[in-house]
């Protein structure tokens, strides 16, 4: 064998062994990839029970909130037009997505309140949609609400039932409601009353109660 095919067949023999060192380093790293595949089903097993348990909890916690909401709206609505109104909010998961829909039944009927129903209805439902939404804030501001004419819409023969509410709901959830109303109605039910005078380029503050 001459110098050239023993140079050759050295070099053949190098890149065999590098080969099989490689060959054999994976068949080592397959082996362990084996070892681990049921520790690693499990822990898969796991992580799949775990995201159950959360889309469940988030399903309860979502249908407890939702609850909440249609109850304090409902008694908001009956209390001030004696009527057995129910409030409904439905929270329905679309394409990885929660959408809400909203409605109020009376009687055999289902009406949606921004579209079908008076602006009465509109103002004491946004009230008590503002009220419940502060309540379940994890980080609350304080109980303080300034309100700007909160029942415009509602007739003069509901008015005083609205500001019934307002008190129902103050001492109940501990919120002082600051209102801002041209309405006597819904003044003369405050525990203190202001009245706020703009005469010649300045306003003047009084105190009526």
């Amino acid at each position: 064998m001459d110098t050239s095919s023993r140079s050759n067949l050295k070099t053949l023999e190098k890149k065999l062994s590098a080969l099989v060192a490689h060959r054999d380093f994976h068949a080592t790293r397959v082996k362990d990839a084996e070892a681990r595949l049921p520790v690693v089903e499990e822990q898969l097993r796991h992580h799949e029970q775990a995201r159950d348990l959360l889309l469940k909890i988030g399903t309860l916690y979502r249908k407890v909130s939702v609850d909440r909401i249609n109850a304090l709206v409902t008694m908001g609505l009956r209390s001030v037009f004696n009527r057995n109104y129910q409030y409904h909010l439905a929270a329905e998961e679309k394409r990885g997505q929660v959408e809400m829909s909203q409605s109020v039944r009376i009687g055999g009927l289902e009406l949606d309140p921004q579209s079908s129903m008076g602006g009465g209805i509109v103002d004491v439902v946004s009230f008590c949609l503002r009220v419940v939404v502060w309540s379940m804030m994890k980080s609350r501001t304080q109980p303080v609400m300034v309100l700007d004419e909160p029942f415009r819409c509602v007739s003069s023969g509901h008015v005083d039932a609205a500001a019934a509410l307002l008190k129902k709901i103050s001492l109940k959830m501990g919120i002082q409601f600051v209102v801002v109303t041209h309405n006597p109605a819904l003044a003369n039910a405050a525990d203190k009353t202001f009245e706020v005078l703009f005469k010649d380029g300045e306003s003047t503050v009084r105190a009526i109660q």
